[in-house]
């Protein structure tokens, strides 16, 4: 199966601008599309789940929204994770930084170690229909969310940058400095960002976006009115 005859769509669950741009950025090549969800009272009805690990809150938020689109979806969850302050903020990062902000965060950490890291966690959920040769009917397949996880490392500059970027989608961006690298993400230029992009994200195990491609793109499975159906070379 070719990448073209694949050509499948994702609706992404999330109101955020810069995940969307990032998962698009890396999935692109591999023929997925990935469309926004735009319905707002849905996410308006959608009570953040508290509870870690990051696993379970994506199944839990992946598993809202399937009773709400109809097609493939995904949602995408992150972590911050600090060292020296026994892994704060973790997964209640959002909430926090709503609470205390950049310039809390970087007061709780002072002087000490600023070792600290990204856990991205990707939910995926789908239906399947799944074509039977002895009697040729379809039947509704529903498959567990798959989970991918990634793992961004390095450590907290002193002091939040000024310069944003477009793909941006946390304000940690302006205080996080990953391993390799002197300058935070939101400071690289385009030769930082091309090469953090090589040294780093072209790593599976950091970035989850890249795991889902080539998980998706490795299944027997082609796109086809906005459903995944079983691809049988038999039954063709």
């Amino acid at each position: 199966m070719t990448k073209d005859e694949q050509n499948c769509e994702i609706v992404f669950a999330t109101t955020n601008n810069g995940k969307i741009h990032s998962m698009r950025k890396w999935v692109k090549k591999y023929g997925i599309k990935v469309s926004k969800h735009r319905k707002h009272s849905d996410f308006e009805k959608l009570i953040e789940p508290q509870e870690g690990p990051l696993e379970n809150i994506a199944r839990q938020k992946a598993l809202f929204f399937r009773e709400r689109i109809s097609k493939p979806l995904v949602v995408q969850d992150s972590g911050f994770f600090i060292k020296s302050l026994g892994g704060f903020p973790g997964h209640l990062v959002k909430p926090i930084l709503s609470d205390i902000g950049i310039d809390g965060l970087l007061k709780l950490v002072g002087g000490h170690n600023r070792d600290c890291f990204f856990r991205d966690v990707l939910g995926f959920w789908y239906t399947l229909y799944e074509k039977l040769n002895k009697d040729k009917r379809d039947f509704l397949k529903y498959y567990p969310v798959e989970i991918f996880i990634a793992e961004v490392h390095g450590v907290l500059s002193s002091e939040p940058s000024k310069t944003k970027r477009n793909e941006m989608w946390s304000d940690l961006w302006t205080v996080f400095v990953p391993e390799g690298f002197d300058v935070t993400l939101s400071e690289m230029n385009k030769s930082e960002q091309d090469q953090f992009a090589f040294q780093t994200r072209k790593k599976n195990d950091s970035n989850c976006f890249l795991q889902f491609a080539e998980w998706i793109n490795s299944r027997p499975y082609y796109y086809k009115s906005s459903q995944f159906e079983l691809f049988n070379e038999n039954s063709v």
